[in-house]
């Protein structure tokens, strides 16, 4: 194989291997977005009155 089909395949390796790393981002960050609207919400259905006064 010559040298330069050989850069062209690492290139076009290198720009796929970037285009899953920033969609797996994307799908990360997407995740932890829901993980934390649910955390919130199962916060808010706690009772904050703990019923002691001071």
């Amino acid at each position: 194989m010559s040298v330069f089909n050989e850069a062209m395949r690492q290139k076009g390796q290198a720009e796929e291997d970037m285009f899953y790393a920033k969609l797996d981002l994307e799908l990360i960050a997407a995740l932890h977005k829901k993980y934390d609207k649910e955390q919130r919400q199962v916060l808010q259905q706690i009772p904050t009155n703990s019923g002691y006064d001071r």
